[in-house]
């Protein structure tokens, strides 16, 4: 099991307040989204099903969507979405990979 993670001054953030108060449904739909890059191991990317999914109203999905890549938080990588600075909080795909690549070997002797 993997744990998604959040600065400790998140809540006081300049970016996080304005997004706050522009609309409070986008930081329950960053917290989903940081937790769904970190559980599938997306690096960050966001696949636009997901987003979509997190909401039953479109003009709810849209105002916060456009709070979140207004703001910087998010960008569109094609036609998912990027957390921005994801990576600088949470180990990568392939960082994991080469971590757990070299567990085996030093159990089983191997030197690297």
């Amino acid at each position: 099991m993997s744990w998604a993670k959040l600065d400790d001054s998140f809540h006081s953030h300049l970016k996080v307040r304005g997004v706050w108060y522009r609309c409070q449904a986008s930081i329950g739909l960053h917290a989903m989204a940081i937790t769904f890059a970190a559980d599938q191991e997306t690096d960050g990317v966001i696949p636009a099903w997901f987003v979509a999914g997190c909401f039953q109203r479109p003009k709810d999905l849209e105002a916060a969507l456009d709070a979140l890549l207004d703001s910087g938080m998010w960008k569109r990588q094609g036609e998912d979405f990027l957390i921005h600075d994801f990576l600088d909080y949470h180990t990568s795909k392939a960082q994991k990979k080469e971590d757990a690549d070299r567990k085996k070997r030093e159990r089983s002797g191997e030197v690297s």
